[in-house]
């Protein structure tokens, strides 16, 4: 449409199928942090954009990318169930374990929540887990259920949670990941932007 693209350096990203994205990282590349927000099955939002299911999403064997000292933060719906199966079916397959359930409270430019909160249909908040891999879970000390208030932007789009998971993760240690180039800070799953010294993979 003729309008300017502004990409931050340094970056990486891939555009395309979120398999060949993951494909397309070197088997050996871990990230500190890694963010996902996984296109849930629902038939609501199957109008916006492709939605996988959760044997789909547990098959991304996406943890052999996080670092022993890293966090992974995945966006779920409200839905009990898929919570279950987050928990126990697909961090399980990616080697993590849930350390933390974190809250996002959407509310409106005049302070007020998006919804009821008692509304049967729409809660003004979404849920965020926060996970590590098994063998490092008691070397981890990340508050639960943690609240964080903002107004959302556009459909489905959330609020990017680096800065305070970045807080929880350990540090790295420079031997060891010195040779990952200047990405190893962050991977984003499902991502609709580009971040500076982060790789970022969506479709």
């Amino acid at each position: 449409d003729g309008g300017m693209l502004v990409i931050p350096q340094p970056v990486r990203f891939f555009l395309g199928d979120i398999r060949q994205g993951l494909n397309s990282l070197d088997v050996d590349q871990k990230y500190r942090q890694i963010i996902i927000d996984p296109p849930w099955p629902s038939k609501s939002r199957g109008k916006y954009y492709r939605t996988m299911s959760v044997d789909q999403i547990a098959n991304l064997d996406v943890g052999k990318h996080l670092l022993p000292e890293g966090l992974l933060a995945m966006w779920v719906t409200n839905d009990e169930k898929l919570i279950a199966a987050a928990k126990d079916y697909i961090l399980s397959s990616w080697g993590l374990v849930c350390c933390a359930t974190w809250f996002w409270i959407k509310i409106t430019c005049k302070g007020d929540l998006v919804s009821p909160l008692e509304s049967p249909h729409k809660k003004p908040f979404e849920q965020l887990l926060v996970a590590c891999r098994v063998a490092e879970s008691n070397r981890f000390r990340i508050p639960d259920r943690k609240v964080f208030v903002s107004m959302p932007a556009q459909h489905s789009r959330k609020p990017f949670v680096a800065d305070m998971l970045g807080q929880y993760a350990r540090e790295t240690d420079e031997v060891d990941c010195g040779n990952l180039g200047p990405f190893q800070e962050g991977l984003e799953l499902f991502a609709r932007e580009l971040r500076s010294g982060w790789t970022s993979v969506g479709d």
